[in-house]
């Protein structure tokens, strides 16, 4: 049996361009699934994989869904989330702001948030740098407890 019979085709999520990955997203099987393939070029305008001259696709381990789904814009994110019924961690973006007195202050925007919000306590305008990296990295610490991805900005 070709790959044709069990792969139905939806929509490309991602393409890079010639030469480069694609990924797309389709059913196998009557599963929902995410495909991928590398583009064709002038020298090979089939790309890869193909099957008997004709284009085809892989399927992507399901493990590696969230991380092209995380690729995506946020609101293909979650239409693709719901259809794949994949659950996107929390995240947070830290960074630290050094104010020319030597101050720092620890900075965190959450998932969906547009501005940064600063740190209270001692990750709020600490003149003592060995204690506020070590508040610094007890709150990654408690994020990533709770399941957040973390992102770090300058630090």
């Amino acid at each position: 049996m070709s790959p044709k019979a069990h792969w139905k085709l939806f929509t490309v999520l991602l393409d890079k361009g010639p030469g480069q990955v694609a990924y797309a997203l389709g059913e196998w099987d009557g599963k929902p699934r995410l495909g991928f393939r590398w583009n064709g070029t002038d020298d090979n305008p089939i790309g890869n994989p193909q099957s008997r001259g004709l284009p085809t696709w892989t399927m992507l381990d399901e493990d590696m869904h969230l991380a092209i789904i995380q690729q995506l814009p946020e609101d293909k994110q979650t239409i693709m989330c719901s259809i794949l019924g994949i659950t996107i961690p929390p995240m947070v973006e830290f960074k630290v702001a050094v104010h020319p007195s030597g101050r720092h202050t620890l900075m965190a925007r959450a998932s969906g948030q547009r501005m940064f919000e600063d740190g209270q306590g001692d990750l709020l305008a600490n003149d003592d740098a060995g204690g506020f990296y070590k508040a610094v990295c007890e709150e990654i610490r408690r994020h990533l407890h709770m399941g957040t991805k973390v992102v770090l900005g300058e630090l």
